[in-house]
């Protein structure tokens, strides 16, 4: 198809808008979103290391409890792995994690302190995976 350049920036414009608001995008980010609470919620990794060790007094009580307890999972009542994995929005053109519960706000804030922002970061392997499922859906729209 032959476009006049107003036509070809128009078609640009909209398949632009398109891709602002595509699902797809969405699916990248919850894919991310996803990932990142397996690693950090059931492996129990950082975004560049593993959490690390539980006293020995914690790793009793959470073995007693029937929980996961030779390596920090950030999980014992699952009500912060609940509260995180439920908290992806869409604020304007971004999309946003974290938790929504005051107490749990305050254990990541302790969290943090303790194992390091990297705690909660994307990974880079998250992150390449996100941009690499971002571009993909670019270029299908784009391309038509």
């Amino acid at each position: 198809m032959e476009y006049t350049t107003k036509q070809y920036a128009a078609e640009l414009d909209k398949r632009l808008k398109e891709f602002q608001n595509a699902k797809a995008v969405f699916d990248c980010v919850a894919e991310t979103h996803r990932s990142q609470i397996n690693r950090i919620f059931i492996k129990g990794q950082g975004a560049e290391r593993k959490l690390g060790k539980y006293s020995p007094a914690y790793a009793k009580l959470k073995k007693k409890k029937g929980r996961e307890a030779s390596f920090v999972n950030f999980n014992f009542t699952g009500m912060l792995e609940s509260d995180f994995a439920t908290s992806l929005k869409k604020r304007g053109q971004t999309y946003v994690s974290g938790v929504k519960n005051a107490f749990n706000a305050k254990k990541v804030d302790w969290l943090a302190d303790r194992y390091g922002e990297q705690a909660f970061d994307l990974s880079k392997d998250e992150r390449k995976d996100f941009v690499d499922c971002v571009r993909a859906v670019f270029l299908k729209i784009m391309r038509g």
